[in-house]
């Protein structure tokens, strides 16, 4: 899919969705939950990797809700997504008051930013709609500081073929593509990345989804149940620039 649907994508939602949207992370009992564990995991990883209080960029922010929520814990934030309508959706609510966070609108494949500016780069949720995401790492490698972190929550390659990406590639027209770990491994290499390493959901996560697999994955083949339940955790991992 053409990133057009990434660009046009809030003239495509109704009026539910646009009200998630707007109101994120709160609002839907089922995502509101994950989306603050998420958040609670990300500020946990940021202190033991010893970036506090640092300035960070988060790339596809959106509305800029998790740059919003880190800007209120001491981080100097920028966020940046190609959907102007999307990044300024959320600063015309009332009461807005980011402070310590700034938006703008911008191509992750060409980030308007000089070299080494950041400490650090977040994506949550939306490299799975990039079109050539080794482009979109190695901006990301070409921006950090050495020694600058580079982290993601992603959706797994499995998230490709799942009737819920069918369905919002179909009615958004946005690229829905899960990641590929061995692919993205390849890819922080050649943008520069020296230390990465894959992150796995937190053990009361882990249960819940091999409950929800279970009754499919018993009634295939051995192999098969162990090739299929390596590829059901989401790819999450943090990079260190050399």
């Amino acid at each position: 899919m053409s990133r057009s649907g990434e660009i046009s994508y809030l003239n495509c939602v109704d009026n539910d969705e646009l009200s998630w949207i707007r109101t994120k992370p709160f609002g839907r009992k089922y995502d509101t939950p994950r989306l603050l564990e998420d958040f609670a995991r990300i500020l946990r990883i940021l202190r033991l990797e010893g970036f506090e209080k640092c300035q960070l960029l988060e790339i596809g922010c959106c509305t800029g809700w998790l740059s919003d929520f880190l800007a209120r814990m001491g981080y100097k934030m920028v966020g940046i997504d190609i959907c102007i309508d999307a990044v300024f959706l959320r600063q015309k609510e009332k009461g807005f008051n980011p402070k310590g966070a700034a938006f703008i609108g911008g191509d992750w494949e060409c980030l308007p930013f000089q070299a080494g500016s950041f400490d650090g780069v977040l994506v949550y949720d939306a490299l799975h709609h990039a079109e050539d995401r080794g482009k979109v790492v190695a901006e990301v490698g070409r921006i950090l500081r050495p020694g600058g972190l580079f982290m993601a929550f992603e959706p797994n390659q499995e998230h490709t073929t799942s009737p819920k990406a069918i369905a919002a590639s179909h009615k958004y027209g946005t690229t829905e593509i899960g990641i590929d770990w061995r692919a993205m491994k390849n890819a922080l290499a050649a943008a520069g990345f020296t230390q990465f390493r894959r992150l796995y959901c937190p053990a009361f996560e882990v249960k819940r989804t091999l409950l929800r697999q279970m009754a499919h994955l018993l009634s295939k083949p051995i192999i098969d149940i162990f090739l299929r339940w390596r590829h059901q955790f989401p790819v999450h991992w943090v990079a260190r620039k050399n």
